[in-house]
């Protein structure tokens, strides 16, 4: 009967029907929270039984991707705390002064992270050729593990000046300075 629609028609017109609803459902964030959280369960569903079907060796390497992609999604969340929580720390609860000058919180906390990534550079972007000249340079499991470890403890030398202000509940600028010098260095591991 409708042998004249190809199946390539047939996805192009669903598409283009769909795409409303996909926009509609973009502006109901409580709808849409359901739904992305529904697919990530059925999509993680599908590869652990496929990965459970797979040979020994296959399997380790794709349960050792998986647990680098939730760790990479809880890596991002808290990186990007600078453009959420950390502006607001910066805003409401900092002193920027710098050498006797005052300065606006949130343009030295969305300013610092960038200085360090370019300043850092030069020094870590000839380090890991360097490095692998001499068979030295660590892999990317170890490089993934180190980047925690500074996003760590750029956030620990946040928590600590917050304990140490806790009566004023200000805090300056150095820690903003120090904090984000490791954060900005796992951009930097490639």
């Amino acid at each position: 009967m409708f042998a004249f629609i190809k199946p390539e028609h047939l996805i192009y017109g669903g598409t283009l029907l769909i795409v409303p609803l996909i926009v509609t459902l973009f502006d109901q964030y409580q709808v849409m929270n359901y739904i992305m959280f529904g697919l990530g369960f059925i999509a993680l569903a599908y590869i652990l039984s496929v990965g459970f079907k797979l040979e020994k060796e296959a399997k380790l390497k794709l349960f050792a991707a998986l647990t680098m992609i939730v760790f990479s999604i809880i890596f991002w969340a808290v990186d990007l705390q600078s453009l959420g929580s950390m502006n607001l720390l910066a805003s409401r609860n900092s002193k920027m002064v710098l050498f006797g000058i005052d300065l606006p919180g949130l343009s030295i906390n969305n300013f610092l992270p960038p200085v360090w990534i370019i300043a850092l550079t030069l020094f870590l972007a000839p380090l890991w050729p360097w490095l692998n000249k001499r068979g030295m340079e660590p892999g990317t499991p170890l490089k993934f593990a180190l980047s925690f470890i500074f996003l760590g403890a750029g956030f620990c030398i946040f928590y600590v000046s917050c304990i140490a202000n806790v009566n004023t509940g200000i805090i300056s600028i150095w820690p903003f300075i120090w904090g984000y010098i490791a954060p900005p260095q796992h951009r930097m591991d490639s």
